[in-house]
């Protein structure tokens, strides 16, 4: 008899643990907005995204500080969001100043129960949020979506570059008859130029090495496909009189890659780092 009822409490256990599961793991991060404008509040966005209603109370998130944000939904509808709301402040690393900024933000339940996690960094400001797309991959978006669906902000990203195919017609005299005779079109490939590429971020930089060792520079790609960034420069503070240091990199997606100077850029009491594409154009920039 006791083992009949301990084999109905072990299956009544599992039980529970796989349906609570299944439940938290309906809930999503959704939308982070880390840079409002003054007197106004961050937010972060909550998405449930099965055909059942989730009860959320007691629900919160938390910063890597461990700040704490309340949920102040109790019931979360099917195919809802819901948007948690803090003071300016909470919601980017300390280490980091001007428009800067980089957080890990985690939901958890009612139990301390972690449900999901996102990680950010990056250029914000009052009109950028961190979202994540349909195909389940985070981007830096221009366009808030507030309690809304990130699809269409999501389609106006950066495309990956193409070949473009240029055909070409050559003329050739025949010999001996005067007549010209069209040889056949002969397709040329052109590779695209340089990409300006969107979503390529300072990550984390060696600004005063050990005697012997170089300063460097470290850069996340944090697109779904792979960047070659080709005479891309890293400068220090804009019209200090040092000049830009040129690089290439291929970083593959949500990848980092490290750039080794050859010689010193950076001041040791306090500088300012920036990303420039290979027309100059400001990409980054950390303090």
């Amino acid at each position: 008899m006791k083992k009949i009822f301990f084999v109905i409490f072990i299956l009544s256990t599992c039980y529970l643990i796989i349906n609570t599961f299944s439940v938290f793991a309906s809930l999503k991060l959704n939308e982070i907005y880390p840079a409002p404008l003054t007197n106004q509040d961050e937010w972060v966005e909550i998405y449930n995204d099965e055909n059942n209603p989730v009860n959320i109370q007691g629900f919160y998130l938390t910063d890597s500080s461990g700040k704490k944000i309340l949920i102040t939904n109790e019931v979360l509808e099917p195919y809802s969001f819901t948007v948690a709301s803090t003071p300016s402040g909470v919601l980017n690393n300390s280490n980091q100043t001007g428009k800067n900024y980089a957080d890990i933000v985690y939901l958890y339940g009612v139990n301390d129960q972690l449900i999901d996690i996102a990680t950010y960094s990056g250029t914000f400001n009052s009109n950028k949020t961190f979202a994540k797309c349909p195909n389940g991959n985070w981007f830096i978006l221009n366009t808030p979506t507030k309690n809304a669906t990130n699809e269409t902000a999501c389609q106006s990203l950066t495309p990956t570059p193409t070949l473009t195919i240029t055909p070409t017609l050559t003329i050739v005299p025949t010999e001996g008859t005067g007549n010209l005779t069209p040889t056949s079109p002969a397709v040329v490939l052109t590779e695209a130029g340089p990409i300006s590429y969107d979503n390529i971020y300072i990550s984390e930089a060696m600004v005063n090495p050990m005697t012997g060792e170089k300063e460097w520079v470290e850069i996340y790609n944090n697109n779904d496909f792979s960047v070659s960034l080709s005479n891309w420069f890293i400068d220090d503070l804009e019209n200090a009189g040092s000049s830009p240091k040129v690089f290439s990199l291929e970083i593959t997606a949500k990848s980092y890659a490290i750039f080794d100077f050859s010689s010193s850029i950076f001041n040791n009491d306090g500088d300012s780092i920036r990303l420039l594409d290979f027309n100059k154009n400001l990409k980054d920039d950390f303090e």
